[in-house]
């Protein structure tokens, strides 16, 4: 299997020899701030309970009613009223970095690179590009010294996760570093993205009930080599896919699910699996009809076969609303909790991410 992730990230066959100690990239910490919890434990608690945070905001919609939203709480009344998204974000992602940091003793900042998911600004008017150089900033220098230089920006948005990790596995295996920290924060609380997404009626107001409600979290998941023969079990990457589409949420066509569900058929065969041998699914559902039937036709294209006992589909946008860029982090970083504490459905998962752009993604982990 793991010969497969070889191949299937660099194009080549695993250098002879290599069989003897067999490798993969797994997950060593995790760290998550969102609405429902200001703690990765915290937080994953929360989401499993089926907890959410929603509330009235101080924005309106066309006839004057608040808008729900899903905002980050305030943190021992570190925040002052009107604080904008930008500023929740920045107390935020620190967070999540210091936790995920903070689980491996060895980690060091120059053999570590961060690689940073942010929300598109051609699909997010909210998130300019000065606005992503600052808080990519602040996530480089929240370490106590400079990270690697290969630590990178993605401005893609949720579905930049499969290009992160693949980009994260290229970097280990060739030992150019010890750890990559993927980091994803997004916000749509601000008053730019509000307008625009009310443009499109894509948030969910009085008229309209194929919407999303706007949240915004922070997450990171700290990435390192790990033996396959290891006696000590983790959340292993072991295939990711992306497959851009030929229409997309702005042509206003009917989707078919074809590129997404080439993402997951490539994540599944990197992998080493098949569709009916998913656990769980953890999608990036946050409401809307369009992408909520993407996501079935993509399934039911790549399941020939029942799933298992107790499979399950995770939505976390009904705890924490719709959270663009940082959605794959997250649901990494739930997974990666829930396998621990024993409430994962199986070993084996697999994550899915779409938007209104182009890109599709997909990555296949399991716990062993």
């Amino acid at each position: 299997m793991i010969e497969g992730l070889w191949q299937g990230l660099t194009g080549k066959r695993m250098p002879a020899g290599s069989a003897t100690t067999r490798w993969s990239m797994g997950i060593a910490g995790s760290g998550i701030v969102c609405p429902v919890g200001l703690s990765w434990p915290t937080a994953a608690a929360a989401i499993r309970c089926a907890i959410d945070n929603f509330a009235e905001t101080e924005f309106v919609d066309g006839v004057g009613e608040p808008i729900l939203g899903a905002r980050i709480p305030p943190s021992a009344g570190a925040e002052e009223a009107g604080d904008g998204a930008e500023m929740r974000l920045t107390r935020a992602v620190r967070g999540a970095i210091a936790q995920a940091a903070s689980s491996d003793a060895a980690l060091t900042p120059s053999t570590t690179a961060i690689f940073v998911l942010l929300p598109d600004p051609q699909q997010r008017p909210g998130f300019p590009q000065d606005r992503l150089d600052r808080l990519y900033r602040v996530c480089l220098e929240t370490l106590d010294a400079a990270p690697h230089p290969a630590s990178r920006l993605y401005a893609q948005g949720a579905c930049a996760l499969a290009p992160a990790l693949r980009d994260a596995w290229e970097r280990l295996r060739t030992h150019e570093v010890r750890h990559v920290l993927l980091i994803g924060l997004d916000s749509l609380l601000n008053v730019v993205d509000i307008q625009h997404e009310l443009r499109r009626h894509r948030l969910l107001v009085a008229g309209n009930s194929d919407g999303f409600i706007p949240g915004e979290a922070a997450a990171a998941v700290l990435l390192t080599l790990m033996q396959e023969d290891s006696d000590t079990r983790a959340v292993r990457v072991l295939g990711t896919g992306h497959q851009a589409a030929e229409r997309t949420y702005a042509d206003e066509c009917p989707p078919d699910g074809r590129a997404l569900a080439a993402a997951m058929q490539q994540a599944l065969q990197m992998a080493g699996l098949q569709a009916h041998e998913i656990h769980q699914r953890a999608v990036d559902l946050s409401g809307e009809s369009y992408f909520g039937d993407e996501s079935a036709y993509a399934w039911g294209r790549v399941l020939r076969r029942y799933s298992p006992s107790g499979f399950q589909t995770l939505l976390m946008a009904s705890c924490v609303g719709e959270i663009g860029a940082a959605h794959g982090p997250l649901m990494l970083a739930y997974l990666h909790d829930a396998h621990i504490k024993g409430h994962a459905a199986g070993e084996n998962s697999l994550f899915q991410c779409s938007g209104t752009g182009a890109h599709r993604a997909a990555v296949v982990t399991s716990y062993r």
